[in-house]
């Protein structure tokens, strides 16, 4: 059975092209209707825009064979990875996550809630720019047979797309209509 070396991490480089960089915005938004007969006139809502909005990353590689062959169900195929480029120096995560050719979790900033007014008897729309960036560094992960001295390098390259920050957060009234 394959597994990886204990303790081990994959070893990150960073090549020509590699590190953080802007990489563009994905829209957000929220319609809210209110339709409560509060006698104020607005009320104030929490409104949490990077909720869904997810850190993406996959490990590029070339394999010769299935990459279960070397990660049996029953053992982990958890690894570290970097979190920041900071100066040239590669800062990781604390959580260790799978290697894959495509994972997603949830960003740190998930309950990072901006409160705005809500206008009663009227439909508010609130909209944002989700802004991202894409780290990219290259790495070597050697897998290894126990009781034998098998071994199985993969090289390749880690790409993780994460939001950052938004843009102000815009806030539209308008009227109820008989639809709503």
């Amino acid at each position: 059975m394959h597994q990886l070396l204990p303790d081990r991490i994959p070893l990150y480089t960073l090549e020509e092209g590699d590190g953080i960089k802007e990489i563009g915005t994905q829209p957000w938004g929220i319609n809210w209707i209110d339709k409560s007969t509060d006698n104020e006139e607005t009320r104030p809502i929490n409104l949490f825009p990077f909720y869904n909005a997810y850190v993406i990353y996959n490990f590029e590689y070339e394999v010769s064979e299935p990459l279960q062959n070397w990660f049996p169900q029953e053992e982990s195929n958890h690894v570290q990875i970097p979190k920041d480029i900071v100066n040239g120096k590669i800062i990781f995560e604390e959580e260790k996550r799978p290697f894959t050719y495509r994972g997603l979790y949830y960003n740190e900033l998930r309950e990072v809630s901006f409160q705005k007014d809500m206008v009663n008897q009227k439909k508010n729309s609130y909209r944002a720019d989700i802004y991202y960036k894409r780290l990219s560094a290259h790495y070597t992960l050697t897998l290894t047979r126990p009781g034998s001295n098998t071994k199985k390098v993969i090289q390749g390259k880690l790409l993780k797309d994460y939001p950052y920050d938004c843009s102000p957060i815009r806030h539209e009234v308008s009227d109820l209509t008989g639809d709503e």
